[in-house]
């Protein structure tokens, strides 16, 4: 069975970070992990549900998530980026639970599918 570890913001790679353009930087923010699609889907949905576009269009690559930021909201983007991935890691412990008692359901009808047939095997 699979367990889900929250996905937590490290830190901030200042190596990896840079002015990308005038007035506009990219900040790349270390993550504990990973995170698997289904959940870098809910975090884009929590933030379009939270009208955060720079949030909405993060990219996330090999255990970071690259955030392109106005310089002047560059200090304060990471408390709204810690926001939405703790409400993200609460929706997918949920989606997860639900998916985890349909497997386990899943699991006990092939189970209940073998014993019929070995019942009823000639």
């Amino acid at each position: 069975m699979h367990v889900f570890e929250d996905v937590v913001v490290k830190g901030v790679d200042a190596d990896s970070s840079e002015l990308a353009q005038a007035g506009i930087c990219e900040l790349v923010f270390a993550l504990n992990d990973a995170p698997p699609p289904e959940w870098r889907e809910l975090f884009k949905k929590e933030a379009h549900a939270r009208a955060n576009e720079l949030m909405e269009h993060a990219r996330f690559r090999a255990g970071t998530v690259v955030v392109s930021v106005p310089l002047v909201r560059a200090a304060g983007v990471v408390e709204e980026l810690v926001a939405i991935v703790e409400d993200t890691n609460a929706a997918y412990r949920k989606q997860y639970a639900q998916y985890l008692e349909e497997e386990a359901a899943f699991a006990q009808a092939l189970a209940s599918i073998d014993q019929y047939l070995v019942a009823h095997a000639r």
